[in-house]
């Protein structure tokens, strides 16, 4: 197995394979008829981690929200999932003290701010 691994072919072929096995998947996802309901879920996925980031760093969260402000669509669109997901994950008093305070003060001002645009 090492002799394998470390084999020029091996090295040789890692970028056929790197390529090959996505490329594979995605085919199939695509003769499945599966394909947006993935890049839906993975879409989610890179924004949930992406807020997490922007939670940490608060001139880059400034610059993301003018962003997204930029065009009221996206902004409706985000603010309508953020507040279905605070609330779902939030939903009582003992779950929010679960919080570390960083999240919390992010959960507040998310609140704040739907309420903001709910008032408008």
């Amino acid at each position: 197995l090492h002799a394998v691994l470390h084999s020029t072919s091996w090295r040789v072929s890692k970028p056929v394979r790197m390529v090959g096995f996505p490329l594979r998947r995605l085919t199939s996802a695509i003769r499945e008829r599966r394909l947006l309901p993935g890049i839906k879920e993975r879409i989610k996925g890179v924004l949930k981690i992406g807020a997490a980031e922007l939670a940490k760093r608060p001139a880059l969260k400034r610059a993301a929200l003018r962003l997204v402000r930029m065009s009221p669509a996206l902004d409706r669109r985000l603010r309508a999932v953020v507040t279905q997901s605070a609330s779902a994950a939030v939903g009582s008093p003992a779950s929010q003290r679960a919080l570390p305070e960083s999240a919390r003060e992010v959960l507040d001002a998310l609140r704040a701010a739907a309420r903001a645009s709910e008032s408008r």
